[in-house]
């Protein structure tokens, strides 16, 4: 198996938005973000003029603030904005989810938590802006407490559908409803029960078609409290559902982590428990009706005289590549092996759209930091872009990544 370890310095002291390497135009590149205050990646998208935008949740003296980021193709810093711009009534604002709108700008969902010591149930958040990010319109929904927006997409009336977790009904536990562009008012929602309501237990991928098809996933908490991936399809305005399935065996113990269009089919990555002390990726492919194309687990073989794997991993997110193929992100413990590892580090697998075995390559990404991935999304010029939290000194700062179609930083 190919791997290549690439160490780089974080230079993030004296970097109040950017990062401290030059702006050069460089195909490849790696940034920070940070200000000298808690950043934690959610969401990364490519816009039409091949800028990029990073959605993260930036923490203030114990209270978050939504935190909106647009670089152009190079990761240089064009704008960044904060939701609400300032808040003096101890109250956070999460955002989990992004979607282009029409007209240009941008959607985001997330929550509301007012409180310290004792916080007061979440309230779904949305929040509008231009293409600038400008002009926020903010509206949480305070009849809808409890509810955590996790996922967001535009239909063809040009309404919002929006995927919740609400914490307060363990039986039916996952929401899907349309909002009016207009109002941001709720027109219907529907409710499904048996997720599993854990960290990155539901992507915040969200795909409607033309048809007014929804299709989205999660995880599914069965009967024997072992969990698998969920692929869901539902109708428009319709508290039915046209399938929603069980995505693995009954012994599996899985978490669903990103999902992306496949052509007209999708792909899957999740986390699959394979052992006491080791995990690994698991890929998915099925079609729009649900029929599953291949499944597939990868994982980090120990090398001698290589850094050690601790056999812990996770599946973060995964991109379709220009040749059809996926590359896969993921995180690695770095430590002795059979231990679980605070020292963590971005991993990226190639792989066949056939689901092959043997991937077509690997690389491990870090350095002496906990490196933790978030999205990875393949841009117009077949690159690999990745978004991650990288923490340093109990820091965390924002990392933008971009390697080339082979996964590789010329010169590193």
């Amino acid at each position: 198996m190919n791997r290549l370890f690439v160490i780089f310095l974080l230079v993030l002291w004296g970097c109040s938005q950017e990062s401290a390497v030059d702006s050069a135009k460089s195909s490849t590149f790696i940034r920070y973000f940070n200000g000298s205050f808690e950043d934690e990646a959610q969401a990364l998208l490519e816009t039409a003029d091949k800028g990029l935008i990073i959605l993260a949740n930036t923490n203030f003296d114990g209270f978050n603030r939504v935190n909106l980021i647009k670089t152009d193709e190079f990761g240089n810093l064009l704008w960044q904005k904060f939701y609400p711009e300032t808040d003096s009534t101890n109250t956070s604002y999460s955002g989990y989810g992004i979607s282009l709108t029409p007209s240009g700008g941008y959607v985001i969902v997330g929550e509301k938590i007012q409180g310290t010591t004792t916080k007061l149930p979440a309230k779904l958040l949305i929040i509008t802006t231009d293409a600038e990010g400008n002009t926020p319109v903010i509206k949480t929904m305070d009849n809808l407490s409890t509810r955590k927006g996790i996922s967001v997409a535009v239909n063809p009336a040009e309404n919002f559908l929006i995927v919740s977790s609400i914490s307060s009904q363990p039986s039916l536990n996952i929401v899907l409803s349309e909002f009016s562009k207009t109002s941001l008012n709720p027109i219907w929602s529907r409710t499904y029960g048996a997720g599993a309501l854990t960290e990155n237990s539901l992507p915040n991928k969200l795909f409607v078609d033309a048809q007014d098809m929804a299709y989205w996933g999660g995880t599914v908490l069965k009967t024997n409290q072992k969990s698998s991936m969920r692929f869901i399809k539902t109708p428009p305005n319709s508290p039915n559902v046209l399938f929603d399935l069980t995505l693995g065996k009954p012994t599996d113990a899985e978490f669903s982590g990103d999902m992306i269009r496949y052509g007209n089919n999708f792909a899957f990555i999740g986390t699959s428990q394979t052992g006491t002390d080791s995990t690994s990726i698991t890929v998915r492919r099925v079609t729009e009706s649900g029929i599953q194309i291949f499944s597939r687990g990868y994982s980090i073989k120990q090398e001698a005289s290589k850094e050690l794997l601790t056999g812990e991993i996770q599946g973060n997110s995964l991109a379709v590549a220009q040749d059809g193929g996926l590359v896969l992100l993921g995180t690695v413990g770095i430590g002795p092996p059979g231990t679980v590892s605070t020292n963590t580090n971005y991993c990226l697998i190639k792989i066949d759209g056939f689901g092959n075995a043997t991937p077509v390559w690997t690389k491990i990404i870090g350095g002496r930091f906990n490196d933790r991935g978030k999205a990875i999304i393949t841009t117009s010029d077949g690159g690999h872009v990745i978004l991650g939290t990288t923490t340093l000194a109990n820091v965390k700062s924002l990392l933008l990544m971009k390697v080339d179609k082979d996964g590789n930083i010329p010169g590193l």
